[in-house]
């Protein structure tokens, strides 16, 4: 596979395309795949793969696996009808997949081993940067997705969240009435100003958190990075002391940042992110953010980071 995407490089192009990317986030994978024989959780992974490509989404142009979800774009042509049709097309897919997900396994004889029963859903429309050779996609770019992304996290504990800017009258009427108007800040979309969203009501519940400023308020950045070989020996844990005391206890985000892989080579000038597990703590009246190393490395071996690679985990916090 890696030997055809570099000889389809060799012709590759930028091209603008509008889109509605859905990206899909299995909930408790990674928990999962620690309970698990890698052999079970790459059967598992590749069944829903096949079910969302062949069932959910079979319209789709692209569809890219993130380790424990998909991103799956659909073009539109610059015409309403068409934005309508593939619109309704993706959120039906989503709906669908959505109610059926604890089963999506079920009656496959191999698959005899107690799955994860969630998965969320976020959902955008717009233009994106295409990157492709002839008529070979070879990957997409751009706002769009870093959105979509940003809304796949809050469609927790399941469930979808639209973007505001979606349009939900292309929907059909039925659809509408799933889902209902809230408003939140995103970091790196709308940190100042919150940005209209729609969430499936009675699914998706956003914190409280979310719908505050995030700019408003004073915020410092501690960062740790260290070899994936040397995260491995600091760990399980790893202590980093901030400076301060938290302001408050959900004024605090961490996040994994790594160099981006693909077929166990890395992506040269593009990077990877994941929320970091952690627990803040105080010792001695001292604030620390108590790193759990064995879960970081869990989410890197999924994506096959070498043992080489830098990963830094970034810690904004609000101090008091």
């Amino acid at each position: 596979m890696h030997k055809l995407f570099r000889e389809r490089l060799d012709e590759a192009e930028g091209r603008s395309q509008f889109i509605v990317a859905v990206i899909a986030d299995i909930r408790g994978f990674s928990a999962f795949s620690t309970e698990h024989e890698s052999v079970e959780t790459a059967v598992y992974i590749k069944r829903v793969y096949m079910r969302m490509i062949d069932e959910y989404f079979p319209g789709a142009s692209f569809y890219k696996p993130t380790g424990d979800g998909m991103l799956i774009t659909m073009p539109y042509t610059d015409t309403k009808d068409s934005l309508r049709e593939v619109a309704q097309g993706a959120v039906g897919g989503c709906l669908r997949c959505l109610e059926e997900f604890a089963s999506i396994c079920e009656g496959d004889p191999i698959i005899n081993f107690e799955v994860p029963c969630a998965i969320g859903f976020g959902v955008a429309q717009g233009p994106a940067c295409c990157l492709a050779s002839g008529e070979v996609v070879l990957d997409y770019t751009g706002h769009r997705l870093n959105l979509t992304s940003r809304l796949t996290d809050l469609a927790r504990p399941s469930g979808i969240v639209i973007d505001g800017e979606f349009g939900l009258d292309l929907l059909s009427e039925k659809q509408q009435t799933l889902f209902q108007e809230d408003h939140v800040c995103i970091r790196s979309v709308a940190e100042e100003a919150p940005r209209t969203i729609y969430i499936q009501k009675g699914v998706v519940e956003i914190p409280e958190a979310a719908r505050r400023p995030l700019r408003l308020e004073e915020w410092e950045t501690v960062e740790v990075k260290m070899t994936v070989r040397e995260w491995k020996l600091a760990g399980p844990w790893y202590g980093a002391d901030l400076q301060r005391k938290l302001k408050r206890s959900d004024g605090i985000l961490v996040q994994m940042v790594w160099p981006k892989f693909r077929g166990g080579r890395r992506v040269r000038g593009l990077v990877d992110s994941y929320p970091a597990p952690f627990s803040y703590l105080l010792q001695a009246n001292k604030p620390v953010v108590l790193l759990d190393v064995t879960g970081m490395l869990r989410r890197l071996a999924e994506d096959k980071v070498s043992r080489t690679a830098q990963v830094a985990v970034v810690i904004d916090y609000v101090p008091e």
